[in-house]
């Protein structure tokens, strides 16, 4: 079962990192004030690795957003042009106080099925553009 999923999409692979700890992707996104957004973060693992729970999903610097509904994914997502298979991503929905211009940046951490197992950490950068 494929799910073409409407949320925005935080892909499996980044190169820029937060104070060198781990990695973590920058998401522009236009909300108006009051909207609820899905966000889904996807993790490069290795063939035959799933993540296996969410150990923590948290807003570094304010304390601006809810962060809500959180889960792995439990059926194929199709997205932004990219197929992400189960077990690969987390998904959450984020609501809030928003402050235009302001970045938000969360902490995902997760544990995964790898041999042994493994703890991994991204992090999203969310850019706000407030709307009327």
């Amino acid at each position: 079962m494929v799910v073409e999923s409407k949320g925005f999409l935080i892909p499996a692979q980044s190169n820029t990192l937060i104070a060198g700890q781990f990695p973590v992707i920058c998401r522009k996104l236009t909300l108006a004030v009051g909207e609820t957004n899905n966000v889904i973060v996807a993790f490069d693992l290795q063939v035959g690795e799933t993540l296996t729970s969410i150990t923590e999903i948290v807003e570094l610097v304010t304390d601006h957003l809810a962060i809500t509904d959180a889960r792995i994914n439990t059926v194929v997502l199709y997205t932004d042009g990219q197929t992400i298979n189960v077990g690969k991503a987390v998904q959450f929905t984020v609501s809030g106080q928003l402050v235009a211009g302001s970045p938000y940046t969360i902490r995902v951490t997760v544990q995964s099925s790898g041999t042994p197992a493994q703890t991994r950490v991204k992090g999203v950068k969310l850019l706000v553009e407030t709307v009327a």
